[in-house]
């Protein structure tokens, strides 16, 4: 792996390349499974950035690794436009739909607690 020249301060390029993208910390560190504290100590340059994050920017939003390393060029290749994945919309989406159904669950829930309790109510009043 090539070496990054001395004037490059470690972390930079990642903080550099997250707000080229427009990205958030949170966003990535999410999208990583690693905590948000992880994604801020590779920012700062506290701890090295792992190979399996440059590799998750480079295959997701086109990281040009000679800028990566080098400061040449563009930040991402292919017109500098990030790619997106249908893999990776579709995994979101079923994230979503998921936390859905689990709402869905609890509101049902709260109205079958509802509706015994008015039917309760409706037959204290028919006794009395």
């Amino acid at each position: 792996m090539p070496r990054t020249p001395e004037n490059i301060i470690p972390g930079s390029k990642l903080a550099e390349f997250i707000k080229h993208l427009k990205l958030k910390q949170n966003d990535l560190a999410k999208e990583l499974k690693v905590s948000a504290s992880n994604i801020a100590r590779y920012s700062t340059g506290r701890t090295p950035t792992p190979v399996e994050v440059i590799d998750h920017l480079y295959k997701k939003y086109s990281l040009n690794l000679d800028w990566w390393y080098t400061g040449n060029g563009p930040k991402t290749k292919a017109n500098d436009k990030p790619k997106k994945s249908v893999v990776t919309d579709l995994g979101q989406l079923m994230e979503r739909m998921d936390a859905m159904e689990i709402k869905l669950r609890e509101q049902d829930k709260k109205i079958l607690t509802l509706t015994r309790e008015l039917h309760a109510i409706k037959g204290n009043r028919q006794t009395h």
